[in-house]
């Protein structure tokens, strides 16, 4: 009997590698009920209805989220609102981030003068020719488009109707997907609170993206008043509530 437990302690102590971390979670398409694949545990538990992923080559909005399933619908070919592989490619780093803003402060008055900004491309920077006049190009189309170079010190609300009549507010913000992960899950949690809906967010390493109903109207200059220091403590909090409950 000795012995025995010997070796179980034995085989405990060495095999535990086998036994995965994490479990999976089905993935079960309603209404019809069946299963349609697997979807880690570390990503179901912090996933929320309303998000669109893609599984395969479909889209799937989250109806809820059970104990070891995730009960979805079909998108119809929706953009996704968040990531599905693990294997994500990590942020842009701060410090990366605050260089493409600075770079962007710095070339954004020469733009008047595109061969003035394509010589500042190759000697400040390394570029080849062709790919500065590029880059010179499209800054000069953003700009264009949006009336300023977004930074991190000049934010920028954009706001767009889809085909199916909903609207997209984007928030130009270029802090790396890290920081704008954190930005949109406040400035989500403080949407649903004062229209009473949910919605969808999205964010890169350029900003945020909220997926919003042609029924929600608002100044867009008013965006930059949904948050403060003082209450994005308080959104985010309320949002890591949210997701310790569903565990």
């Amino acid at each position: 009997m000795v012995k025995a437990r010997r070796g179980s302690r034995i085989a405990a102590i060495t095999s535990g590698g086998a036994i995965p971390e994490t479990a999976q979670y089905a993935v079960v398409a309603e209404p019809e009920g069946v299963t349609i694949g697997q979807v880690d545990e570390d990503w179901a538990v912090e996933s929320m209805a309303g998000d669109i992923f893609l599984l395969g080559n479909e889209s799937w909005k989250i109806r809820r989220v059970e104990a070891g399933r995730v009960r979805v619908e079909n998108a119809h070919g929706a953009p996704p609102s968040l990531p599905f592989w693990n294997g994500e490619a990590p942020g842009r780093t701060p410090e990366l981030s605050e260089e493409v803003s600075r770079l962007r402060e710095e070339i954004e008055p020469l733009l008047d003068e595109p061969a003035r900004a394509e010589q500042f491309l190759v000697a400040e920077c390394g570029v080849a020719e062709a790919g500065a006049e590029q880059i010179v190009r499209y800054l000069r189309a953003a700009r264009a488009a949006l009336g300023a170079l977004p930074t991190q010190r000049t934010l920028i609300a954009e706001r767009f109707f889809d085909e199916a009549g909903g609207m997209q507010l984007v928030v130009h913000a270029p802090f790396g997907s890290k920081q704008n992960r954190a930005f949109g899950l406040a400035l989500r949690k403080r949407f649903c609170r004062t229209f009473d809906f949910e919605l969808q967010a999205a964010a890169t390493d350029e900003g945020v993206l909220l997926s919003m109903g042609p029924q929600n109207s608002f100044p867009l200059e008013s965006i930059f008043e949904f948050l403060s220091p003082g209450t994005l403590d308080e959104m985010l909090t309320q949002c890591r509530r949210l997701s310790v409950l569903r565990r």
